[in-house]
């Protein structure tokens, strides 16, 4: 299995679609942006406090991810786009990024293990931070950090080589850049990021371009930091660009998904899933990839603002919770 896919069949990387390139040209310039961005991420660990935190959280996500089985998800999911010479299985709802292409196919099933764990890893860290910059509280923060890094879902895809776990760092590296356009401490690098992630991680899974605008409501955080969001758009606007090349990428490749999603759409189901989703009740088994310990601790958090009568972060909680849990 390590290198059944490139020692079997004949991939080639080269572009077949204009998908594929718009795609691969916005990996590499994301690639590109991120090199001198990374050398700013020593200033937001700037006390030995914070440095702590972002190890334990590190750290903790390693482990989990050690400690489980290190299995194959399902390596012919989200290969339509690769030319592999030869008929094969796979599923119709993922793309396969660049990063995984390369990877997958030169270094194996361990490879891109590796890549998961560790853009995963990264994925929790900047959970953390973006939670206390975004003014959740430092308690908060830490455990959501914990959360991203122990929840059973991630845990048990970023220890495999599913294609489509890249969306999730995604995520996280678009909330950041959007948070430093919002707080000022950004400038064009971070708009390209901002720019590029959206672009790449719509197409990687069907609805990821639905979860994508989510970010701003995290970064927002209540309705003092919504209209801070709102008065700071001319500095954040690329990522509405991002979101409109990357769902044109999304209906290009998922075209024929999304005809049969909508052909046997059911509103009755459809408002039993928003609702049980909205409630969190997404995997109830407390084994399951979410279990109810977390389910109880979010029903605490919104029994606790709606007290305060914050329903602007109660509202902000649901939206992202149904959002997240896609």
């Amino acid at each position: 299995m390590e290198r059944g896919p490139s020692a079997l069949l004949h991939w080639n990387w080269v572009p077949h679609t204009w998908v594929d390139v718009v795609q691969d040209v916005a990996w590499v310039l994301l690639f590109a942006t991120l090199v001198p961005l990374a050398r700013e991420a020593a200033s937001a660990l700037e006390t030995r406090e914070l440095r702590r935190r972002a190890l334990l959280i590190a750290v903790a996500a390693l482990l989990a991810r050690l400690v489980v089985p290190l299995l194959p998800f399902n390596w012919h999911s989200g290969v339509m786009n690769v030319d592999l010479g030869g008929p094969i299985y796979s599923k119709d709802t993922t793309y396969m990024p660049l990063p995984n292409q390369l990877v997958t196919f030169t270094l194996g099933f361990y490879g891109i293990l590796a890549f998961n764990i560790v853009t995963c890893t990264v994925s929790a860290v900047l959970a953390w931070h973006v939670s206390r910059r975004a003014g959740y509280g430092e308690r908060i923060a830490l455990l959501l950090g914990l959360g991203i890094a122990l929840t059973p879902m991630y845990v048990r895809l970023s220890s495999s080589d599913a294609t489509h776990m890249v969306a999730l760092p995604l995520w996280w590296l678009a909330a950041v850049t959007m948070q430093r356009l919002v707080l000022g401490i950004g400038g064009r690098l971070d708009q390209i990021v901002l720019f590029t992630s959206a672009v790449v991680a719509c197409p990687v899974r069907i609805e990821a371009g639905l979860v994508m605008p989510s970010v701003a409501l995290f970064v927002a955080r209540d309705l003092a930091g919504l209209r801070r969001v709102m008065e700071t758009w001319r500095r954040w606007w690329p990522l509405l660009v991002g979101l409109i090349v990357g769902m044109l990428c999304n209906l290009g490749f998922h075209g024929s998904g999304w005809q049969y999603r909508l052909s046997q759409f059911n509103i009755f189901f459809f408002l039993v899933q928003l609702i049980f989703r909205a409630l969190f009740l997404i995997s109830p088994d407390p084994f399951g990839w979410i279990p109810i310990f977390y389910v109880l601790l979010i029903w605490y958090y919104l029994r606790w603002q709606l007290r305060r009568r914050d329903y602007c972060e109660v509202a902000a909680t649901v939206v992202l919770g149904s959002r997240r849990s896609d």
